[in-house]
Order: structure tokens, then sequence, then C-alpha cells
């Protein structure tokens, strides 16, 4: 954006966040038209919005490996689960981990049930790879 330090009123922040919702009424979606009609700064605000919701969603290579990390520990957890090793604090993660999500439940019950290291990094690096993918979808 030209000027990152520019204030907007609150209320075209919130019907900017409605208009991206798809959550606004009629007279709202008039009024932030209206307020982006008053200014060419005003439209050019508002066309920098798009175009930022329209960039994929890429994350930082630390995030991407903070996340590969946590699926990657999580794995190794998995594993000794299968193999009845898991410490109580490791019990205690995985349950909190398969609790955390539906997706979560779902995926720990449709692990291959082996103790092969590899076969579970790579079922998990490829569920990593799905949730990277609807990211970047959505």
């Amino acid at each position: 954006m030209e000027n990152e330090n520019r204030l907007i009123p609150v209320r075209i922040a919130m019907l900017t966040v409605g208009f991206f919702a798809k959550t606004l009424s009629p007279e709202e979606h008039e009024e932030l038209d209206e307020w982006i009609s008053v200014s060419i700064t005003n439209q050019k605000w508002f066309e920098d919005c798009l175009e930022m919701t329209h960039r994929p969603y890429q994350p930082s290579p630390d995030e991407e490996a903070e996340e590969l990390r946590d699926l990657m520990y999580t794995a190794d957890i998995i594993m000794k689960y299968f193999k009845n090793t898991m410490s109580e604090a490791e019990s205690k993660y995985l349950q909190e981990w398969a609790d955390a999500s539906p997706v979560n439940r779902k995926l720990l019950d449709s692990f291959p049930k082996t103790d092969d290291m590899e076969v579970l990094c790579n079922y998990m690096r490829s569920h990593w790879l799905r949730i990277q993918y609807k990211k970047m979808l959505n």
C-alpha cells in the first residue's frame, strides 16, 4: 500500500471485513461503496485490500518448518502409541492432539498400523501437504 500509516475509520474497516466475509447487508454494502467512491485514495486502498486477498497463502519458511516438526513429532508419538511405548506425557499429548480437532481424530484412526517410521512420516507429510494446499485455496 502506498501509505501504510494511513488511518481509516473503524466503521470502514468493519465494513471491509464484512465485505470479504460476505456478510454485509445491502445498506452496508452501499455505505462501503459510497466511501470508496469519495476519493482516489479510498479506491486505491480498497483495491490494495482486494489484491491482498487474491494472493495465495504462503507460510514463511519458519512456519512451515515448525508445522512439519510438530507433525513429525506427532508421527513419532503415534508410532510409540502403536508399540505401546508412550510415556505418560506423550500419551497426554496424543490425547490432546486427537481431541483438538475431528480431523486429527480421523487421521489418528486412519493411520496405517505399523512401526515403520518412514511409512508414518510419509503419511504425516502427505497430510501436511494437503493442509498446505487447502490453505492456499482459501
